[in-house]
């Protein structure tokens, strides 16, 4: 007897599971216009990258500072050159050979001074930053960078012992490494019309570089003196490029009129022997199509898209919470309304959307697609935001 109820309690607790239903879905991206956040002022659309490196101008200055020099040793070369010209043309037969044998008339002008870190061209920096909608030009979006001298906090040749196969045996053996610990102090401001939007300093954080293995101490400090000024240079390039070109996700969500796309999943039961669900699967098909279609023809997107809205309306006013055997149960009605809360936001029915969202959460829907449809109407509220934030 004990084992008899034990089955029976085994079947009813798997009855519920026998009638779950496979959901399965058809997916498709539609596209959408993205409109800024902040729009600029005056039908600004034109944008300039200005460059100031700090490192240039100390060394313009060195530089300017070496050609004055040159420039009074010439002076004084040539005034001897004179003098030695007249000493000449005054020297007598008797004194004239012992004159020259003394003579050293040699100009010697100092080195010119050398970079010690990478100059950037302003037209790469420029490059580095696309704005969609935009053109570069004056009288617009001003992004204006200050690069600050390349600062090594720390440089130092390191050992790191490794194994290495000799004949037949396996020794451990000693490998040099440069390492060279820096910071590239990078400052951005974006204005617009004299009005700061934004302030930001980048690359504030210490990295280290690291050289390739060598064999030994002198290997590795002989090969850092020759390679040293091309290796920090592209450790000033990499950084500043790297910082300019991130400014655009931010700019362009700002600021900018994008079209974009969106991947939209249209849920559906999976048919079986005891129910059809051959409605919400047409459905389905129908909202992927009216998805496709949007970006080539909106009101032939619409009117599918609409058309499935429909087919879900009427399968969830069928729903039975209390029947585990219903044809629209709990878990079938919250993809629905996912369903749903996808085609209002795609058209633009923002209020309906939120109220797909409530009646969703009443219906306590399993399977996980509430919060699909709070992303959903979170998405939506910020395209209506943005659409008010442009007078739409």
């Amino acid at each position: 007897m004990p084992r008899i109820l034990l089955l029976l309690l085994a079947v009813c607790t798997l009855a519920p599971a026998a009638q779950a239903q496979r959901m399965k879905s058809e997916k498709e991206r539609f596209t959408y216009t993205q409109y800024p956040s902040e729009p600029l002022p005056g039908d600004i659309s034109t944008f300039r990258v200005n460059l100031k490196q700090t490192a240039r101008e100390t060394f313009g200055i060195e530089f300017r500072g070496w050609q004055s020099e040159v420039k009074a040793e010439w002076a004084a070369f040539k005034d001897q050159w004179n003098e030695t010209v007249n000493e000449i043309s005054e020297a007598g037969e008797d004194t004239h050979q012992q004159w020259t044998a003394a003579r050293m008339d040699t100009l010697i002008l100092p080195g010119a001074p050398q970079p010690d870190e990478y100059f950037f061209d302003p037209s790469e920096v420029q490059h580095a930053l696309q704005l969609t909608g935009f053109s570069v030009g004056d009288d617009g979006l001003e992004v204006n960078v200050v690069v600050d001298p390349l600062s090594i906090t720390e440089e130092k040749v390191s050992v790191k012992k490794v194994k290495e196969k000799r004949g037949e045996s396996t020794v451990e053996v000693n490998k040099f490494i440069m390492e060279v610990t820096y910071v590239q102090p990078t400052h951005l401001t974006v204005t617009a019309q004299g009005v700061t939007l934004k302030t930001a300093d980048a690359n504030t954080r210490a990295k280290t570089w690291k050289s390739q293995a060598f064999n030994s101490d002198r290997e590795v400090r002989d090969w850092w003196a020759i390679e040293k000024p091309n290796t920090m240079a592209a450790q000033t390039k990499g950084p500043v490029l790297t910082a300019v070109s991130s400014l655009q996700a931010e700019l362009e969500d700002k600021h900018c009129t994008l079209e974009k796309t969106r991947e939209a999943e249209w849920h559906f039961p999976k048919s079986t022997g005891k129910v059809d669900y051959d409605d919400l699967r047409a459905a389905a098909f129908d909202a992927k199509f009216g998805g496709a279609k949007l970006g080539m023809d909106r009101a032939a997107g619409e009117t599918a898209l609409r058309k499935a809205t429909v087919v879900w309306n009427s399968a969830l006013s069928e729903a039975n919470f209390d029947d585990n055997k219903a044809r629209i149960d709990r878990k079938v009605a919250g993809f629905l309304y996912l369903n749903l809360i996808q085609a209002a936001i795609i058209l633009e029915d923002l209020e309906r959307a939120e109220g797909h969202l409530l009646e969703m959460n009443k219906v306590d829907a399993k399977g996980g697609p509430i919060k699909d449809g709070e992303r959903w109407v979170e998405f939506g509220r910020d395209m209506a935001r943005r659409k008010a934030a442009n007078g739409l």
